[in-house]
């Protein structure tokens, strides 16, 4: 009996306070978004990741990446693109579509060189809306893929209204 009461008055708060956080974590956001995994130590000061395109006012279907090597290090990146959306000063991964498959091409960055790779990022994401991104990619050295780091560029979506 002691043991009911117990649930009967513990389950209530419990529920109360999952509640309360799943709400807090998320007040922007319709949908649940896990906290970015990636962070600033993570990312490889050999390598440059931009954007060719200046201003994005438009849902894009595609994007630029220009990737440049500023060392003497050969590395490779794969066609695998993580997005984070910023909301409230911390970031979050924006979920891939359903069904989503990626290629397990290896692409080179040789030495003191830069490559461009067309990012069909609607093919890959869903539901973007005007607000502050970052593309994240990974980078291995050529001699040693078990070495990996990550570029990374922010950008805006402008007023898509």
């Amino acid at each position: 009996m002691k043991r009911l009461l117990i649930y009967v008055f513990l389950l209530p708060i419990l529920v109360l306070f999952s509640g309360c956080n799943a709400k807090d974590a998320n007040k922007d956001q319709d949908v649940d978004l896990d906290l970015s995994p990636f962070s600033i130590s993570e990312i490889n000061r050999d390598v440059q990741l931009s954007i060719k395109e200046s201003d994005i006012n438009t849902a894009p279907k595609e994007i630029t990446l220009v990737f440049e090597n500023q060392s003497d290090i050969e590395y490779l990146f794969g066609e695998i693109t993580y997005l984070d959306v910023k909301i409230e000063d911390a970031w979050y991964s924006f979920p891939n579509k359903d069904n989503v498959a990626w290629t397990a091409l290896a692409y080179p960055l040789p030495p003191h060189s830069s490559n461009e790779l067309i990012f069909p990022i609607d093919t890959y994401f869903d539901n973007i809306v005007s607000g502050q991104y970052r593309i994240i990619k990974k980078l291995s050295i050529y001699d040693d893929p078990q070495n990996a780091s990550y570029v990374m560029v922010e950008f805006d979506i402008g007023n898509l209204g």
